[in-house]
C-alpha cells in the first residue's frame, strides 16, 4: 500500500499513471488514478477561478482554464488546505503576455490575490489613536515607535491604473463601452473591516509610507520616507486616517529596541 499511495502521489504531480504498474497492486486499473488526478486538476483550477474572478471574467473560461493548467504545471499545490492557493498567479499571466497581449491582466490578478488575502487573514485588534495619544502623552518618542500592520492589511503597486474597472468587476457590475488604460503606476491599499473587504487608491507618498511601517521602519523613519517622495503629505492626517481605517495592530508595537 505504501508503493501504491507513493505512485499515486507521483501521479498527482504529474507523472503518467503507468507508474502504478510497477506497484504491488499491479491489478489496479491506471486509468483510475488518471480519473482520480482529472479530478484534482478541476478541484485545482474551480479555486484559481473562485480566488482571480476579474482575471476570469476578462479572459473567459478557455483561456483562464489554459492559463489555470500552465500555473498548476508550473506550481503543484503541496499544502492540505486550497484555501488561498494561488499565489504566484500573476507571474503566470506576466510569462504568457506574449500570446494574450494583455499587459494589464496580471495588475487584475494582484489586486484579486490581495482582495484573498485580505479575506482570509486572521483576525486581530485595531490599534487606536487614543493609544498613540497615551504613549506620548506619557512621554514616549512617537518617531521611534513601531507601528504594525494588521494581517489583512496588502499593499500593491501595479503598472497599469485598473482599481476602479476592478472594482467593477468584484461587484459584478456590467461595463458599458469600451475602455482606455494607458500604463501607469497605481499604488493600492487592501484590507478587510468587520467582514467587508475594502480597498483605497494611495498616493505614491502614502503608499512609501505603509510600505516602510510593513518592513520594519520606525514611524519617524517611515515618516521620512513619505515626505522624501511627497513632501506636501499632512503626516498627522495620513496617521489619523489610517489609525481610523483599522489597518494598525495593538500587537508588536511600541518603541524600537
Amino acid at each position: 500500500m505504501r508503493d501504491y499511495m507513493q505512485a499515486m502521489v507521483q501521479v498527482l504531480d504529474g507523472r503518467d499513471a503507468g507508474e502504478l504498474r510497477g506497484t504491488a497492486l499491479k491489478y489496479i486499473d491506471p486509468e483510475f488514478a488518471r480519473v482520480y488526478r482529472n479530478n484534482s486538476v478541476s478541484a485545482f483550477v474551480d479555486v484559481l477561478r473562485a480566488n482571480y474572478k476579474t482575471v476570469h471574467t476578462l479572459v473567459g473560461e478557455d483561456y483562464f482554464s489554459a492559463l489555470a493548467l500552465a500555473y498548476l504545471e508550473k506550481y503543484p499545490a503541496h499544502q492540505r488546505t486550497l484555501v488561498g492557493y494561488g499565489q504566484g498567479f500573476s507571474k503566470i499571466i506576466e510569462a504568457h503576455v506574449k500570446a494574450h497581449n494583455l499587459g494589464y491582466l496580471s495588475s487584475f490578478a494582484k489586486l484579486d490575490r490581495a482582495w484573498t488575502l485580505a479575506h482570509t487573514a486572521a483576525d486581530m485588534r485595531s490599534l487606536s489613536m487614543e493609544t498613540l495619544q497615551d504613549y506620548a502623552a506619557a512621554g514616549g518618542d512617537l518617531e521611534s515607535y513601531k507601528l504594525a500592520l494588521k494581517p489583512d492589511v496588502n499593499l500593491v503597486r501595479n503598472t497599469w491604473p485598473v482599481l476602479a474597472m476592478w472594482s467593477d468587476l468584484r461587484d459584478d457590475t456590467e461595463l458599458r463601452g469600451s475602455v482606455e488604460l494607458n500604463a501607469k503606476t497605481e499604488h493600492v491599499l487592501v484590507w478587510r473591516r468587520d467582514l467587508e473587504v475594502i480597498y483605497k487608491a494611495l498616493t505614491a507618498g502614502e503608499f512609501a509610507f505603509l510600505a516602510a511601517l510593513q518592513s520594519g521602519a520606525t514611524l519617524g523613519l517611515a515618516t521620512v520616507e513619505c515626505l522624501g517622495i511627497a513632501p506636501e503629505t499632512d503626516m498627522g492626517s495620513l496617521l489619523g486616517g489610517m489609525t481610523a481605517a483599522g489597518i494598525f495592530t495593538e500587537k508588536n508595537g511600541g518603541a524600537d529596541a
